[in-house]
């Protein structure tokens, strides 16, 4: 019935307008024999050709390796792209912290030993450098060619990650996102440790996934513990990772708990025998325990003070640096005389403890430490809002650097953006998409939350963030692969057909009877 009042109205309206633009017809004949003449002229056919279907051979032949052989398609686009970065660098080192860690290899390939601070007493990428000093010569090209080759084999174990936790498209895109990710592309040219970093921890999570699954658990398990022991040596901060393993395979194990908990055993062995030799030498070095490096005190009162922000500045704030007289100047002026006159007594405290111990960071530690704690302990509400400042820091795209170079650009800057936020925003949807299988992607939760709650109680800034990027790319395939999954499974098109509600287009193409059975009754 309501087929038919379609119909007869879309009758009664070409009857209206015939009768107002009788020669409609005519013109549109002329038209199109004026279409047809101009086609002719330019030796142009009456009807174009549609665009030829894409070459099925090309395709097939771009698809085929994906395939087949996706962990070396990973490996060779990264290395490709890493490879293609440092070759246009030069020998020059730009940041700080490049040129302290090569001064500390050239030392250890001297013969020297290792000659630092306790601070820079993280010993992975100076052996690194030592290493390939002695055997090709202080070429940073070449270390930088092996950074690359390190950061190809990453992009490949995030792929297995995902493939074992997620499945094989979540996988592909995890690899090759990382791959191209262009803030890991630039790593593999600076010699900062999250190259390395980022590489022990990828081995480390791998490890603990397949543990976690395979009978022979316990030796996979004190594998894991080795890898996270030289993860916490590249960066110590990363110890935080060692509870995350064992909480994952205590909570979400496939064995039985006894098993579970010898392989959390095993795992602490591997890691305390992995970072034991170290601590030992730091004890004859500094004659007191140090179990990898110093600052842990120093970077809890920089990010917690009274006159800390919550940005990048506060990981070298100090009483000697120009932005605490420019934060100074913002406190009541008795107050700022008591904070002159607190750590003008602090300076010297340190200055004496540094004569007798011959280390300024281990006295540094030293005497923050009581301030430090007080400041977290008796200002918990300050505390809460500086932490959420500096998770906010950690996930600024390009934070504030210390010094402005080439690299600091605002090309680089809007390219950083780029890529990351994208990356961000897919992986707080992967997250939530995959809250349902928690228990199997726990240990990638316990990991970020672990790092972020970590610079979030001491002092972030963007670099700090880039070791967890992967596994925020492992989130954003999880997006990604979901929702290709709804669009092609026909589930999104139900959904936007139910939102524009139905529609009658033209003459019914069946009677009205059948209409009324298919349900289309009351349109």
């Amino acid at each position: 019935m309501n087929g038919e009042r379609v119909f007869h109205s879309k009758k009664a309206l070409r009857l209206i307008t015939n009768s107002f633009f009788p020669h409609k017809h005519a013109l549109l004949g002329d038209m199109e024999s004026s279409m047809r003449q101009a086609r002719r002229a330019l030796a142009l056919p009456d009807h174009p050709a549609a665009p030829p279907p894409p070459n099925p051979r090309r395709l097939s032949a771009i698809v085929a390796p994906l395939k087949k052989h996706p962990q070396a398609v990973i490996f060779a686009l990264a290395l490709a792209l890493r490879l293609g970065w440092v070759l246009t660098l030069d020998s020059h080192l730009t940041w700080i912290d490049e040129r302290e860690f090569a001064t500390i290899a050239q030392h250890l390939a001297q013969g020297d030993g290792y000659l630092s601070s306790s601070y820079r007493a993280n010993p992975m990428l100076p052996s690194y450098l030592q290493f390939v000093f002695l055997l090709f010569g202080q070429h940073y090209v070449v270390a930088r060619i092996g950074q690359s080759l390190v950061g190809a084999v990453t992009c490949v174990l995030m792929y297995q990650l995902a493939s074992l936790l997620i499945g094989p498209v979540a996988a592909l895109l995890s690899g090759l996102l990382l791959a191209v990710y262009p803030p890991h592309i630039y790593l593999a040219g600076v010699f900062y440790v999250d190259c390395l970093l980022t590489f022990f921890c990828a081995l480390a999570v791998c490890l603990s996934v397949v543990a976690q699954r395979a009978r022979r658990h316990v030796e996979l398990g004190f594998l894991c513990g080795v890898s996270l022991g030289l993860t916490a040596l590249t960066r110590p901060v990363f110890l935080v990772c060692v509870p995350c393993v064992a909480l994952a395979w205590l909570w979400a194990g496939r064995q039985a708990f006894r098993r579970r908990l010898l392989a959390c055993s095993v795992l602490l062995l591997g890691c305390g025998l992995t970072i034991l030799p170290w601590t030992i030498r730091n004890y004859r070095v500094y004659r007191r325990p140090v179990l990898i490096s110093s600052g842990f005190y120093t970077m809890l009162w920089r990010g917690n003070n009274e006159l800390a922000t919550g940005g990048p500045d506060d990981r070298v704030f100090t009483w000697h640096t120009p932005a605490w007289q420019e934060r100074l100047q913002r406190v009541p002026e008795e107050r700022r005389r008591t904070l002159e006159a607190q750590f003008q007594m602090v300076d010297r405290l340190i200055s004496d403890r540094e004569e007798s111990s011959g280390d300024g960071s281990l006295s540094m530690d030293d005497v923050l430490k009581p301030l430090a704690i007080e400041a977290v302990v008796s200002h918990p509400g300050r505390t809460l809002v500086l932490m959420l400042k500096k998770v906010r820091t950690l996930f600024n795209a390009f934070s504030d650097t210390l010094t402005e170079n080439q690299d600091t650009t605002r090309r680089n800057r809007l390219l950083a953006a780029l890529s990351f936020y994208p990356v961000l925003t897919l992986a707080l949807i992967g997250a939530a998409l995959g809250w349902p299988r928690r228990r199997e992607l726990a240990l990638i939760y316990l990991v970020i939350a672990s790092v972020i709650g970590s610079y979030a109680l001491l002092t972030a800034c963007t670099r700090f963030r880039l070791p967890i990027d992967p596994y925020l790319i492992v989130f954003a395939s999880l997006a990604l692969e979901t929702g290709w999954a709804a669009l092609t499974s026909g589930v999104w098109a139900a959904r936007v057909a139910q939102w524009r509600g139905p529609v009658v287009v033209g003459k019914p193409s069946v009677p009205s009877a059948v209409v009324t059975k298919t349900g289309t009754e009351g349109l």
